[in-house]
């Protein structure tokens, strides 16, 4: 829209400037005092423009300059007048359907800007937050950005005191305005104790708060104010809270993430004991031998294969869980959990590894692992 208004500005004043020419050097001499210099032709063709202008009475001069003023009124009334409308009526329209999507992409350019500065971790976003006319005082903290560690402490500093030169006005104003209650306060309390207390001691209790009633607002003020300040004091200390709270919480993700990931290479052991043990009933072997003995044997698997469980099992309900016991373990529920296509798939990338206990390494039973 600028630039459109731009535009027709440097239009019209071409325009005027190239009428303003024509008319002083055709009329300069017949009409002096109306076109005797180019400063007095644009005003008076301006206000031919607006609708003000007039012929000249010069018999010899009224055709050409009867004719020479309509042109520019057509031209500069019907034509450049009517433009402008034409202008704004097209600039309104594309607003109105592009307006919206300007103002976010504008606001996320100016948030992206000084967002990019708020990540830094050493101080330098101190020299880009402060808004004018107070941002003028971060050239004292210039001398600091040669080194990062040292821009830090200038800018925690510099925060500080950028922080109470904001707040100065707000804690005068908030002195004033409970100044400015004083009276109001001193006479409701007067009234007040007039109404409630008894006849004996209505003089005693008027007498009093009339002698104490202005210290006890002092008091009162200086109490609010402390208060106050020790807001102001703590804002710091709300920030220090808030991260810790989010180390905590981050801290809580990572033990149920890890319980769950227990869970879920619980649950891959099970598949895998249940599977060994249908192997084995169908070639007809020893079924009570079949049981991975944790000290001699361990199963191993990807790291993608794990997550993937991870990512299936997580969702399911807690009774599918396989935490307390081994009873609570569901062939059927972990089998539907995870899908036969890739249970199938879980159990071929497990692979067994056996290791020799003491006994046998000292006597020389085989290489000390094996795999399957």
């Amino acid at each position: 829209m600028i630039i459109d208004a731009v535009s027709f500005i440097l239009i019209v004043s071409s325009y005027l400037l190239l009428m303003a020419t024509i008319f002083t050097t055709l009329f300069g001499d017949v009409e002096p005092e109306r076109y005797g210099a180019i400063s007095l032709s644009l005003r008076q063709l301006y206000d031919a423009m607006l609708g003000a202008y007039e012929y000249t009475e010069d018999e010899d001069y009224s055709v050409s300059n009867g004719v020479l003023t309509m042109i520019h009124v057509f031209l500069s009334n019907v034509f450049l007048l009517n433009f402008l409308v034409a202008i704004l009526s097209t600039v309104y329209e594309i607003m109105q359907d592009h307006g919206e999507f300007s103002f976010k992409k504008n606001k996320y350019e100016f948030i992206e800007k000084y967002s990019v500065a708020m990540m830094d971790q050493n101080g330098y976003a101190e020299l880009v937050i402060h808004p004018p006319p107070i941002n003028i005082f971060s050239f004292l903290i210039l001398p600091c950005v040669i080194k990062p560690e040292l821009m830090k402490k200038g800018a925690e500093c510099f925060s500080r005191i950028m922080f109470w030169m904001e707040n100065v006005v707000y804690i005068f104003y908030f002195i004033f305005s409970e100044v400015l209650l004083f009276p109001l306060i001193y006479f409701k309390v007067m009234v007040t104790v007039g109404y409630l207390a008894s006849w004996q001691k209505l003089l005693p209790l008027i007498v009093f708060w009339l002698v104490f009633g202005p210290f006890v607002c002092l008091f009162n003020l200086a109490k609010d104010l402390f208060f106050y300040l020790k807001i102001l004091c703590d804002y710091q200390d709300e920030e220090e809270q808030f991260k810790e709270k989010e180390e905590e919480d981050f801290k809580q993700d990572k033990i149920v993430i890890y319980n769950e990931v227990i869970d879920v290479l619980r649950s891959i052991t099970h598949l895998y004991n249940t599977r060994l043990r249908e192997v084995k009933q169908a070639i007809g072997e020893d079924i009570e031998t079949l049981e991975i003995d944790e000290q001699k044997t361990s199963l191993t698997t990807e790291k993608s294969l794990i997550i993937e469980a991870w990512a299936r099992y997580r969702p399911s309900s807690k009774d599918n869980s396989p935490t307390n016991n081994k009873s609570q373990l569901n062939k059927r529920d972990i089998r539907v959990i995870y899908g036969e296509a890739f249970v199938s798939k879980l159990m071929a990338g497990i692979k067994q590894k056996m290791y020799l206990t003491k006994e046998e390494k000292l006597n020389g039973a085989g290489d000390e692992v094996a795999e399957n």
